[in-house]
């Protein structure tokens, strides 16, 4: 019932992640407080197996995460696998253990359709600010 920015990511990762966590920061400042307070942020862990629900909640103690409005998710493969499909989000573990992944927020509307996609990442993209306010008022 809500309006919300999805992305896929895994908790140990050096670059990218954490500048997706910026970037969806980023959108969120872009709001008003009141459009703020209508938007949720959804991230699932394309790493399961590392990334139990002791290890997201330490990340986002460490990332000060707003957990009344972002979660930060687990699934099974299988289920992480059929999301990722859906996001068109790639990834493969690297033989360190690592993953190469690609970086996409997807913003859903309140019944779940698809609205907008981006891969720009350190900024707001414009389209996606302007997709979001729209679909809020």
């Amino acid at each position: 019932g809500h309006v919300t920015l999805v992305t896929m990511f895994y908790g140990s990762c050096p670059m990218a992640c954490p500048l997706l966590i910026d970037t969806l920061r980023a959108v969120e400042n872009a709001l008003t407080p009141q459009e703020r307070a209508r938007v949720r942020v959804l991230m699932v862990s394309i790493d399961p197996e590392r990334d139990t629900a002791e290890v997201l909640a330490a990340l986002a103690k460490q990332r000060r995460i707003d957990s009344e409005r972002w979660t930060l998710a687990r699934a099974n493969e299988n289920d992480v696998r059929m999301l990722a499909a859906v996001l068109n989000v790639q990834y493969r573990r690297l033989p360190d253990g690592e993953y190469n992944h690609t970086s996409i927020i997807t913003l859903l509307g309140k019944n779940g359709q698809m609205a907008k996609q981006t891969s720009v990442l350190g900024r707001a993209a414009p389209e996606l600010v302007t997709t979001l306010k729209t679909m809020l008022h």
